[in-house]
């Protein structure tokens, strides 16, 4: 994420010097929520706080920045059934979310409806 961060702001002229990196969300939010420190987070690590009226999030638009998360099986191995039973529920989750548009940040890649 940091290096996704430091390029869109690149792209603006603008430099950002990491303090520390900290490989654990949870623990970034606590901290910012502290009041210790600052972060970038994408918005889908921010649902609650989003969605609070009492948050003091600041949404930053303009750099527009995404990656692509894959939900993918091997074509070479067999999903055993229990695999194949937890690869469906992720598949509908994320397909409602995208439905209903109650996961904050994210959306369909355009082909994602092909495959």
């Amino acid at each position: 994420m940091r290096r996704i961060v430091q390029a869109g702001l690149a792209a603006h002229g603008v430099t950002a010097e990491p303090l520390a990196e900290v490989d654990s969300l949870r623990t970034l939010v606590d901290v910012v929520e502290a009041g210790n420190v600052h972060t970038v987070l994408p918005a889908s690590a921010l649902q609650k706080q989003l969605k609070s009226e009492s948050g003091c999030s600041l949404v930053i638009n303009p750099l527009d920045l995404s990656r692509n998360v894959v939900l993918c099986t091997s074509e070479h191995l067999p999903l055993g059934a229990t695999a194949t039973a937890v690869y469906e529920l992720l598949e509908n989750l994320i397909r409602e979310a995208l439905a209903e548009g109650t996961w904050v940040g994210i959306r369909p890649i355009p082909d994602a409806s092909s495959t």
